[in-house]
């Protein structure tokens, strides 16, 4: 799940200032300076997608143990889980661009991390198997 939200954060990485071409040519990820943001939208969208998970989640543990109580096996079968849209998840705008700010924190030090490991190698591009081997590090220095 980790790897999959990492990949949805870094895909929806948007650059709003790219060097010219022939800075970026010059090999060894020289002159790849940029301002990259994370919209706050996609932020808010996530937030409500992990919300949406724990209330199903939620509900599915209740309708099971409902269905203990009731003494009927197999839980109920899920037959009492909430139908219907889920409820809106509401944070305030200042709480999603604090977010977004601190995801793209985030996302710019763990793409440093595994540019340099990328370097080590003597490769100019930085690939899935660079991201795996500093992510694991990475979590465990902000992991408190």
């Amino acid at each position: 799940m980790l790897i999959q939200l990492s990949s949805l954060i870094v895909g929806a990485w948007s650059r709003e200032e790219r060097p010219p071409r022939s800075s970026r040519a010059g090999g060894r990820m020289a002159g790849r300076h940029h301002t990259a943001t994370i919209s706050p939208d996609l932020i808010q969208q996530l937030f409500q997608v992990k919300y949406e998970d724990d209330e199903r989640k939620k509900a599915a543990e209740e309708a099971e143990a409902e269905g203990d109580a009731n003494g009927s096996p197999g839980g109920g079968g899920g037959a009492n889980i909430r139908s219907g849209a889920p409820k809106k998840l509401n944070i305030k705008e200042e709480a999603v661009v604090a977010s977004a700010e601190v995801v793209r924190m985030f996302v710019a030090e763990l793409v440093h991390r595994a540019a340099e490991g990328a370097m080590e190698d003597g490769e100019d591009t930085v690939d899935g198997a660079h991201l795996e081997r500093v992510l694991p590090q990475f979590l465990l220095d902000y992991a408190s």
